[in-house]
C-alpha cells in the first residue's frame, strides 16, 4: 500500500460480526477506521458528509438481522434499513468537499435462484422476499456519485467462530446434537471471515475494482457437506437433522435462509488473482 493512499475508510454497521473483524483487519493492514454512528446514516445526511468527508472510502454494512421472525412489520424494517443508509450515504457524498474515492456497498447471494450456478454476471435471479431486498439494495446503491468507484460485494454465508452462523452451531454440534437442516441437498455458499475481510483489503487496493463481487469461497458444498465437515473437525455425530416443517414452525418465512441455497463462485475475485486461505471448508484449521 503506498504512501500516496488516503488511509482512512468508514464503515456503516461497523459494530457486528463482520464490522468487527473488518475493523481489526483494515487497522491491522495500515488503515484508520471509523465506524458511523446508526445516528448518522439513518438520520443525519449532512453530518454524515461531514464525517466522511476527505476519507478514501466508505463501506455500507448497515441492516436490520434477517435472522428474526419475519413478520409483516419486520420484514419493512429489514427492507428499510438498507435502503435508507444506502440512500444516505450515496446523498452525504455528493455533498462532500473531498468525496470518498471507494464506495463498497454489501449484498448478498440470496439474490440468485436456487437453479443455477451464479457468478457474477448472472441474470437468474430469484423471485422472493429476499431476493427482491437485495435487488432494491443494489438498485439504491446506484446513486453513488459518478466520481466514487462503487464496488456491490454479495455475501455468502460467513464463518467464523467469534460470530454469526458458526457461533450459534458450535455449541450444538460440540455436545453431538448437530446436523443437516431440511433435505441438506440445498448449496451452501459461504465464506470464512479471514477471506472476506482480505477479499474487502484486495477490492480497496485494487486500481480498476470490478462493480460486483461474490464473497464466497471458491468450493461449492451442500448443507449436509457442511454440517458433516463441522461434525468432524469437533470429532462429534452429526446423524440428527431438523426436518424443513419443524424450522418453518419455528422461524416462519425466514427458515427460507436455511432451506434454499444457491451456487455462487467468485468468478471476479479469481480473475483478479485473489487467493482463498481457506477456499475448502474440510481443511485442517477452519473452525478452530
Amino acid at each position: 500500500m503506498g504512501s500516496s493512499i488516503n488511509k482512512t475508510v468508514c464503515i456503516a454497521g461497523g459494530n457486528g460480526f463482520v464490522g468487527q473483524a473488518l475493523k481489526t483487519s483494515l487497522q491491522q493492514s495500515g488503515f484508520t477506521v471509523l465506524v458511523l454512528p446508526r445516528t448518522l446514516y439513518q438520520h443525519d445526511v449532512q453530518a454524515l458528509a461531514d464525517r466522511i468527508d476527505g476519507c478514501h472510502a466508505v463501506i455500507n454494512l448497515a441492516g436490520a438481522s434477517i435472522g428474526k421472525r419475519w413478520t409483516r412489520s419486520y420484514r419493512a424494517e429489514i427492507l428499510n434499513s438498507r435502503l435508507v443508509s444506502t440512500n444516505n450515504i450515496c446523498k452525504a457524498m455528493s455533498l462532500c468537499n473531498q468525496p470518498p474515492e471507494r464506495f463498497i456497498s454489501t449484498s448478498a447471494v440470496g439474490i440468485y435462484d436456487t437453479s443455477h450456478q451464479h457468478s457474477e454476471d448472472s441474470i437468474f435471479f430469484a423471485n422472493d422476499f429476499l431476493s427482491d431486498v437485495c435487488k432494491r439494495w443494489e438498485l439504491a446503491a446506484d446513486a453513488t456519485p459518478a466520481y466514487v468507484r462503487k464496488s456491490i460485494v454479495r455475501l455468502g454465508v460467513v464463518l467464523g467462530k467469534e460470530g454469526g452462523t458458526l457461533k450459534k452451531l458450535l455449541p450444538l454440534f460440540r455436545m453431538g446434537l448437530g446436523g443437516r437442516m431440511g433435505s441438506g441437498k440445498q448449496a451452501f455458499s459461504y465464506i470464512h471471515i479471514h477471506d472476506l475481510c482480505k477479499a474487502v483489503l484486495h477490492i480497496l487496493l485494487q486500481q480498476n475494482p470490478s462493480e460486483k463481487y461474490n464473497l464466497v469461497a471458491p468450493q461449492i458444498i451442500s448443507n449436509k457437506e457442511f454440517t458433516r465437515a463441522l461434525a468432524q473437525a469437533l470429532h462429534r455425530p452429526a446423524w440428527l437433522f431438523v426436518p424443513a416443517f419443524v424450522l418453518k414452525l419455528m422461524l416462519g418465512k425466514s427458515a427460507d435462509v436455511i432451506l434454499k441455497g444457491q451456487q455462487v463462485i467468485p468468478s471476479n475475485l479469481l480473475n483478479e488473482g485473489f487467493e482463498f486461505d481457506f477456499p475448502d471448508i474440510h481443511q485442517q484449521g477452519f473452525f478452530l
